[in-house]
């Protein structure tokens, strides 16, 4: 007969085991879409982002093209586009 700390700890793994292959998504924001998202959405989404970037560097200033940058790069390769090019003009 198993011990109660022994049934408790197998229930915990239980509850903790992932599918062979599975991944958490390091970030919902960056997390990829089966659907295509909209030129907004995908602003919306790098704008969130970069504010996480900037969020992690504590907010100092300079930093925002940078931040903006490694957002779009990090959205992009989520959403299996690839990095855009630049607008005319």
């Amino acid at each position: 007969m198993t011990s109660h700390a022994e049934r408790t700890a197998s229930r915990a793994s239980k509850r903790t085991t992932r599918p062979q292959g599975a991944e958490s998504a390091p970030n919902s924001i960056v997390a990829s879409s089966v659907a295509p998202v909209s030129a907004e959405e995908r602003r919306a989404r790098i704008a969130e982002a970069a504010y996480y970037c900037s969020q992690r560097r504590g907010f100092q200033p300079g930093g925002e093209l940078s931040d903006w940058l490694c957002a779009e790069s990090e959205i992009d390769a989520a959403l299996g586009a690839g990095p855009r090019p630049a607008p005319p003009g």
